[in-house]
């Protein structure tokens, strides 16, 4: 008769090698170092920290979510979209944006090269790309309204070559400081115009020929290819029988 102890005894009992794993290990760990607990109540006291200050600052203050701790649903649900994509348009609005598009930066581009060709000066920024989106892809947005385009340019021009030309050397801050400062700009002057923001950052980020300009920037390229834009945006808007623009002027 083989003993309790041996190994075959063990092995033909089929239980009792699974629950000689819920035994634990016979030694117990060492306590951590108080530099371990200090570190994990550091780290613990941060996290609930940044949450706290997250909450109060994404949250109105007669939120559920504020009185009710570690609540980010509310605030995820608002990324989920409440309307579904809107259908295509029709075939004669493709026509007519694609027309205006290119015949508004093909005007701006032909008298960039004809007038200013081997010059300081340059009518072509790449702002423009994102105007002729709203001036004939969505004439009836209020962003794309004359007083929008202009005005909006203009001062997003002027806040950028001010940035620029205040840090030099610090492009890292001054490229989101134009943008942002050209947004609120935009908003207190009731011009608010995406591809604004664009400009401004152009006049941080943009070439040595860009800096040179100085605040003529703001007059050519920005002014003036806003303006020629807005002549073929009168043109070609308003030759489509379903558009009429602009809605209003200034």
């Amino acid at each position: 008769m083989k003993p309790a102890d041996s190994p075959s005894r063990t092995s033909s009992s089929g239980f009792d090698a699974p629950l000689s794993k819920m035994g634990g290990v016979p030694s117990a760990s060492p306590r951590v170092s108080w530099s371990e607990v200090f570190w994990s109540w550091l780290v613990a006291f941060w996290n609930l920290l940044l949450v706290t200050v997250l909450k109060r600052l994404l949250l109105p203050v007669d939120s559920p979510s504020r009185i009710s701790p570690f609540r980010f649903d509310a605030l995820l649900a608002k990324m989920g979209g409440v309307q579904p994509v809107p259908p295509r348009v029709p075939w004669p609005e493709v026509f007519w944006s694609w027309l205006g598009a290119f015949l508004g930066i093909l005007l701006v581009a032909v008298l960039d090269h004809l007038l200013l060709q081997g010059s300081d000066w340059m009518l072509m920024l790449g702002s423009f790309g994102a105007s002729a989106v709203l001036l004939y892809g969505a004439p009836a947005s209020p962003l794309a309204q004359p007083r929008n385009l202009l005005l909006g340019h203009f001062l997003s021009a002027l806040v950028g070559v001010s940035v620029a030309q205040t840090l030099p050397d610090l492009v890292w801050l001054a490229a989101p400081l134009a943008v942002s400062l050209a947004i609120g700009v935009m908003h207190l002057a009731r011009c608010l115009h995406p591809p604004g923001g664009a400009t401004a950052l152009i006049a941080v980020i943009g070439s040595g020929q860009i800096h040179a300009l100085g605040f003529w920037y703001a007059l050519v390229p920005v002014l003036v290819g806003a303006s020629l834009m807005l002549v073929v945006a009168l043109v070609v808007n308003n030759l489509a029988p379903t558009r009429r623009y602009p809605l209003w002027w200034f």
